[in-house]
């Protein structure tokens, strides 16, 4: 959610066939993009993902050493980006797009003290945005388990 993989929910596979998708185990780094349903969903793996496993609704990119993960990350959600996806995505019953066609997506790839740059600048924005989403959830239960209270006692 919001750049990052939400790991409620996980689904753990067997040794046998976590052996046979080594080449979708995850590494520090790594995006995970969404393939059918919502496109234009994009996370960062960091060091507590790697060995994970995409599972099929998703494909992991690998950026080339030139390229910085996060500056990628940004990159991805920037609306004329998400746009492309939307009109490059097939219009089956569910959107989808293949790795082949998000291959074929131009990426403006600055030097890599700009990219670092905007990469510091947007991740500091998104841990904030992610601070405040947490402070209304938790704000949000507070009300609603002080409202009866409230209201019973006299």
């Amino acid at each position: 959610m919001y750049g990052r993989i939400a790991d409620s929910g996980t689904v753990l596979v067997t040794a046998k066939a976590s052996a046979q998708l080594d080449r979708y185990r995850l590494a520090p780094g790594d995006l995970i993009c969404v393939r059918t349903g919502d496109l234009g969903k994009q996370a960062l793996a960091g060091p507590e993902h790697e060995g994970w496993i995409t599972g099929t609704a998703c494909f992991r990119l690998r950026p080339q050493p030139f390229v910085d993960s996060r500056y990628l990350l940004h990159y991805m959600r920037h609306p004329a980006v998400r746009d492309w996806i939307d009109r490059h995505a097939s219009t089956a019953t569910v959107p989808t797009l293949t790795l082949n066609t998000l291959r074929t997506l131009p990426v403006l790839v600055p030097p890599s003290a700009i990219q670092e740059a905007i990469g510091d600048t947007m991740s500091a924005l998104d841990d904030k945005v992610a601070l405040h989403r947490k402070i209304v959830e938790v704000t949000e239960q507070l009300r609603d388990s002080l409202l009866p209270l409230l209201l019973t006692s006299q």
